[in-house]
C-alpha cells in the first residue's frame, strides 16, 4: 500500500474515533435531563416565595383585625359615660381573628378592669363573652361576669341587711351589726355572722354566730343570742347592682374581698353592660 493511502486511512480512523466518543458522551448525560432538573428547581423557589408572601399578608391582616376589634371593644368604657372610670384591657381569643371576622362573630372576647370605679363603687371585674356577633345591636351568645369588691366597696355594692348598718368581710361569712330589744326594754347591740347563699338575683344571709356587744351587766344574754340565731334567713336583693338579665351563680367571701360571678343573658358588648342595672321588686 502506498504512503498516501496509509495517511488517508489514519485520518479516517481518528475522525471515526472522535465521533464515536462524542456519541457515547451524549448518551451518558442527556442535555434535556439537566434542563428539566433546573426547571423544577426554579419552579420550587418561585412557589416558596409566593407562599411566603401570601402567608405574610394573612398574618398581617390577622393582627390588624385583632387590634381593630380590641380597640372597638375598649370603646364601651367611653360609651358608659361617667358610670365607669378606669382603663379596660381587651383580648380577642383564638389564633385567627381574621377567619372569625369572616364567619360573622368572634369566638371569645375578654374584657377586664383592675382598680376601676363603677357607679362610684371601687372594684375589679372580668367579663368573658362567647359568640360575639359583628352586629353591635345583637347580643352575645353567652356572657359571664366576675366582680371583686373589697371592704371599701362592699357596702356600696351590696345593701346591708339592717338599715344604717354595714357589712364586714369574714371567712366564708358576712358580719353585720344588729340592734335588738332585751329584758326590761333595754336596747342591745349584737354582732352577727351570717353565711351567704345566692339564687337568681337574691342573696340570703343565714345567721351562724352572734355576740352581744353592749354592756348589759348581769343579764343573761344566751336567750338573746339564740333568738338571733333562730331567725329566718334574711333576703337581700342584688338586681339593682347587676346588669338586666343577670343571674348570680356564685358568691365567695374571704376576709380580703367578696367575689360575685353572674351570667348575663341578651346583652351586647356596649356601655349598657357597665351602665344598665336591673330593678328590685
Amino acid at each position: 500500500m502506498s504512503e498516501r493511502n496509509e495517511t488517508e486511512v489514519s485520518a479516517n480512523q481518528v475522525l471515526f474515533e472522535r465521533l464515536n466518543a462524542a456519541r457515547i458522551e451524549q448518551e451518558a448525560e442527556p442535555p434535556k435531563k439537566r434542563r428539566t432538573g433546573r426547571r423544577w428547581l426554579v419552579t420550587g423557589i418561585v412557589t416558596v416565595v409566593v407562599l411566603g408572601l401570601v402567608g405574610g399578608a394573612i398574618v398581617i391582616a390577622n393582627n390588624l383585625v385583632r387590634d381593630v376589634a380590641q380597640d372597638s371593644v375598649k370603646s364601651l368604657g367611653a360609651s358608659a359615660g361617667a358610670t365607669f372610670q378606669g382603663p379596660l384591657d381587651v383580648k380577642i381569643g383564638g389564633d385567627w381573628p381574621l377567619f372569625q371576622l369572616l364567619s360573622g362573630s368572634f369566638d371569645d372576647v375578654r374584657v377586664s378592669a383592675q382598680h376601676a370605679t363603677l357607679r362610684g363603687v371601687p372594684l375589679s371585674f372580668d367579663v368573658r363573652a362567647q359568640g360575639v356577633p359583628l352586629d353591635p345591636k345583637k347580643p352575645a351568645k353567652s356572657v359571664q361576669m366576675t366582680t371583686v369588691v373589697d371592704q371599701d366597696g362592699l357596702n356600696e355594692f351590696i345593701k346591708p341587711p339592717t338599715e344604717g348598718g354595714t357589712l364586714t368581710l369574714g371567712d366564708g361569712v358576712f358580719g353585720y351589726h344588729e340592734e335588738v330589744t332585751g329584758p326590761f326594754g333595754i336596747k342591745l347591740g349584737v354582732q352577727v355572722s351570717a353565711r351567704p347563699a345566692v339564687s337568681g338575683t337574691t342573696m340570703t344571709l343565714t345567721p351562724v354566730g352572734a355576740e352581744v356587744t353592749s354592756s348589759v351587766g348581769n343579764i343573761n344574754v344566751d336567750p338573746i343570742v339564740q333568738a338571733v340565731l333562730g331567725k329566718a334567713p334574711i333576703p337581700v336583693c342584688l338586681a339593682d347592682r347587676l346588669p338586666p338579665g343577670a343571674e348570680v351563680k356564685s358568691l365567695t367571701v374571704t376576709p380580703q374581698n367578696a367575689t360575685i360571678v353572674v351570667d348575663v343573658k341578651d346583652i351586647v358588648l356596649t356601655g349598657d353592660l357597665l351602665s344598665s342595672r336591673g330593678k328590685c321588686e
